[in-house]
């Protein structure tokens, strides 16, 4: 769970509405479309966790 800190998303979802702006898009817009995305895909990251056993998960980390 640390390393899942420095991995950025934090930062992005920070600075969400400069990035897009920066890049052409509406800010709201890009950053309502990143939360869209997001949502779903964490939900899918759970059920996979679920499926596949936490415990192997956790004897990976450490291996």
């Amino acid at each position: 769970m640390v390393l899942q800190q420095f991995g950025g998303v934090n930062g992005i979802a920070f600075y969400a509405s400069t990035i897009f702006i920066t890049a052409g898009f509406s800010g709201s817009i890009g950053t309502i479309a990143m939360v869209i995305v997001q949502i779903p895909m964490t939900a899918f990251g759970v059920i996979l966790m679920d499926k596949s056993g936490r415990w192997p998960l956790l004897l990976q980390e450490h291996a």
